[in-house]
């Protein structure tokens, strides 16, 4: 069942494309390419078939639009019908963590990425989750499962151990550390001129701009095609993980986003680019 459907996401998994093909205000966007797969899974969403018939050209698809269009739609009726989240349906963590009290190592702002065990389809990178970590939220009673890592979550932690949820799914939130630290891989970040001083002013914005105020979490995809560009306005307005990071840090004089990918989001691939890290 949806043989073509996937068969067209296989078959172009690792092809690119310039941003232009699907460009509502055509401006000029550099040189930038962008995942075949991101922009046709983008275009279906927002019911752009013209633009997906010039991308299908451009790849030399033999696949036709209105093939792909008709197993699309019976994927949609499939997925509504049984409410199927098709990113929460492949994130997985491992059974036990890297290492343990790892906030004990942490200074305060560090900024947190992970992968998980299994990929979800969203912003395809190296990493691809982002927080900061507030010293001041790290209790001592519960060390790496403290709520003390700022940033924002989706919907989709039904079913996950309580040690690996955000306090409030959906909204911008304080993850655990253990939620890293259970992946398969973690970075712990610092900015390059990282101080005290400016660390305590990011996390005081974390806090203060998107956890006081509690915005929904949404993240705009539209933005990764140069379309719109909230991710650094400053505001809460389409919170999404990295932009909690980000903003909170840009504030407290640091760029933290590097600008290699993801068009105008700002991604974990783009935090990771351009501070000091330790991998783990």
């Amino acid at each position: 069942m949806y043989g073509l459907y996937f068969k067209l996401m296989d078959n172009f998994e690792n092809q690119y494309i310039s941003p232009d093909i699907i460009m509502l205000d055509k401006k000029k966007v550099g040189n930038e390419k962008i995942p075949v797969v991101q922009a046709i899974e983008f275009c279906m969403q927002n019911d752009m078939w013209e633009c997906i018939d010039s991308i299908l050209k451009e790849v030399n698809s033999k696949i036709t639009v209105r093939e792909l269009k008709k197993e699309y739609e019976m994927i949609n009726s499939y997925t509504q019908k049984t409410e199927i989240n098709r990113a929460a349906s492949v994130v997985g963590y491992q059974e036990t963590p890297l290492f343990n009290n790892f906030g004990l190592t942490l200074p305060n702002g560090a900024v947190l990425l992970t992968c998980p065990k299994d990929k979800a389809f969203v912003i395809a990178g190296q990493w691809q989750h982002a927080g900061i970590f507030s010293k001041s939220k790290y209790k001592s009673d519960l060390l790496d499962a403290s709520l003390c890592v700022y940033t924002a979550q989706p919907d989709n932690y039904h079913g996950f151990p309580d040690y690996l949820k955000p306090d409030r799914p959906g909204y911008a939130c304080l993850d655990t550390i253990c939620m890293y630290t259970y992946q398969k891989r973690v970075a712990s970040l610092i900015p390059k001129n990282y101080s005290s001083y400016k660390a305590e002013r990011a996390v005081n914005d974390a806090e203060r701009i998107f956890y006081n105020t509690k915005p929904e979490y949404n993240l705009p995809m539209n933005e990764f095609f140069f379309i719109g560009d909230t991710s650094h306005d400053g505001t809460n307005k389409n919170t999404y993980c990295s932009k909690v990071v980000y903003t909170s840090w840009y504030n407290a004089g640091e760029n933290l986003d590097a600008g290699t990918f993801a068009g105008n989001l700002v991604s974990p691939d783009d935090i990771f680019d351009s501070t000091i890290d330790t991998l783990l």
